[in-house]
């Protein structure tokens, strides 16, 4: 079995397509935390920094550079 020598987080979208990988985890997350109501959901996604004209995260964002914990917050 090979050692792991390193692992590469690219959470602001460097290598891999942030938007694609992310958003349907946290519209997930939104519909989860607002008991599936649609419109609190949105509320949570824009206060992460989703923006619905675009329809991408805006790449200064809590959810696409923030810590765990400032998306907590």
């Amino acid at each position: 079995m090979a050692e792991i020598k390193g692992i590469l987080f690219d959470k602001d979208g460097t290598l891999v397509d942030f938007n694609a990988t992310w958003l349907g985890v946290a519209d997930f997350m939104a519909m989860d935390a607002s008991e599936g109501d649609r419109w609190k959901a949105d509320r949570l996604l824009a206060a992460a920094g989703y923006d619905f004209a675009t329809k991408r995260f805006k790449p200064d964002s809590i959810f696409a550079s923030g810590t765990n914990m400032d998306v907590v917050e």
